[in-house]
């Protein structure tokens, strides 16, 4: 199983990524001073968060921006983007409203299509790009050429790009590019979200999923001027794996994370990746619906453990016609509470996070292997965890459930994400015994009903217990 699940990961990513993991860490002198104040970690760069399928943007937003939410993306399902060439007035209309609402507008590219916003012929059906794989769901772009428009609407902060490319179609962007690069790199955000291991062997061109990771750094996202995404798509509860979190869970969100340091690493300033995940806030017939706070506080606290400074939500409304049902249903709130805790938990945590510089992640599976739920997953990612955790001695620690920890550097100051990862939905507690070499006291930031909370703590002989409960995480800095 180990060899199966690698080849589908992908191997032509592995140097690159065993390089990245193994040189990390503050060495073998550990955090020079033993001072700690939370004055000292804020980042004052919030997480990008928003949700697809989008609520009616003449209706009231007060709803979704209680969420959370920082973004809107703006779809063409409640208006017209363009008549005789021109932007319409009721889609101007639309995006002043989201910005009345505090929130932040993505511009969705609504066909995927490398001629959306400048297009000479338009009486050819398409369907290449609709929906990432050919779906004989045709549709037509009308002529326009649509270039500095949205530099007059300050609401406006992003393009949603596309939507799970194939890898066949990655190739084919290069026009959206250089529109990009023309009018809007200098002042706004280019986000794509990426296929999961999980998608047909078609739609993946009968590569493995490192490859295909490879070919959109390759194609997208080198070539993109300025702020853009690296984010994927990978759902964690589904039916094929009933009361587990999906195998591949950990092990695409770790390359793909893993990836975007590689780029950055050579990346020119400014050109950065962002690294953001999908969070699973629906149900269809094959992804287990959401029925806790912990299944989403869970997907939150592992993408913050990966580095994640993006969160994109699918989906806030339903579509009863082809069987998604999500956080909003016919205007009820279906499983709204339960996303509003979990987001009122732990989206504050971008204030100490994104103060620090993701390094890696190691994984430490229970201390009884019997109440271990995520040995495959583990063993998958294990030649792509981090090799030195700085001054977390991760030999002498160890949990009663299946954990991991998120590795993070400030400076010569050490910073780790721990997330309970077993199973949320058996609500069950993970105690860590956490050994910190030369440290005598360390800040422990946890979530709850009333957002981040940091509090300072001493060390018995530098270690730390630390009790998260199901789908929690805490965020610890030691001294």
């Amino acid at each position: 199983m180990k060899n199966k699940r690698k080849t589908l990961v992908g191997l032509s990513l592995a140097g690159l990524l065993l390089f990245s993991a193994g040189c990390t860490g503050s060495g073998n002198g550990g955090n020079k001073t033993n001072s700690l104040d939370p004055k000292d970690y804020v980042s004052a760069q919030k997480f990008i968060t928003m949700a697809d399928l989008p609520p009616n943007p003449f209706d009231s937003l007060e709803e979704y921006a209680s969420l959370g939410f920082s973004g809107y993306i703006l779809t063409q399902d409640y208006c017209d983007f363009t008549e005789n060439g021109k932007i319409t007035e009721k889609y101007k209309e639309a995006i002043k409203n989201a910005g009345k609402a505090g929130l932040d507008v993505y511009i969705r590219n609504h066909y995927n299509d490398p001629d959306y916003f400048v297009n000479e012929d338009d009486t050819t059906k398409r369907d290449k790009y609709n929906a990432g794989e050919s779906i004989g769901n045709y549709y037509t772009i009308p002529k326009r050429n649509i270039t500095t428009e949205f530099g007059e609407m300050p609401e406006v902060k992003g393009f949603y790009m596309a939507d799970e490319p194939v890898y066949d179609n990655i190739k084919d962007y290069g026009k959206l590019i250089e529109w990009y690069n023309t009018y809007y790199s200098e002042t706004s955000y280019f986000h794509m979200n990426l296929l999961p291991s999980y998608a047909t062997p078609k739609m993946l061109s009968y590569h493995n999923y490192g490859e295909y990771v490879e070919e959109f750094i390759d194609k997208i996202v080198k070539n993109v001027k300025g702020r853009k995404s690296v984010c994927l798509d990978n759902y964690p509860f589904t039916e094929q794996q009933p009361n587990e979190i999906r195998y591949s869970y950990l092990s695409d969100l770790l390359l793909v994370a893993q990836a975007n340091k590689a780029y950055n690493e050579a990346a020119a300033a400014g050109d950065e990746g962002v690294y953001g995940i999908c969070v699973q806030t629906f149900s269809n017939p094959t992804q287990t619906d959401i029925s806790s706070k912990e299944m989403v506080s869970f997907q939150l606290v592992t993408g913050m453990a990966m580095g994640a400074k993006l969160f994109e939500y699918f989906a806030y409304n339903s579509a009863p016609s082809v069987g998604i049902y999500g956080i909003m249903n016919d205007g009820e709130k279906r499983i709204y509470e339960h996303v509003k805790a979990a987001n009122d938990a732990y989206l504050g945590f971008y204030e100490v996070l994104n103060a620090f510089e993701w390094q890696g992640v190691k994984t430490f599976s229970a201390a009884d292997e019997t109440n271990s739920e995520n040995a495959e997953a583990f063993e998958t990612v294990s030649d792509i965890t981090i090799r030195n955790t700085g001054v977390l001695d991760a030999e002498k620690s160890s949990a009663r459930l299946d954990a991991i920890a998120g590795c993070f550097k400030k400076g010569d100051r050490d910073g780790y994400m721990f997330v309970n990862y077993s199973v949320p939905m058996r609500g069950r507690s993970n105690t860590l015994t956490l050994r910190f070499t030369g440290c005598s006291e360390a800040l422990v930031y946890t979530g709850g009903a009333n957002g981040m909370k940091a509090e300072k703590v001493k060390l018995a002989e530098g270690t730390l217990r630390l009790n998260l409960g199901a789908g929690e995480g805490a965020f610890v800095i030691p001294a």
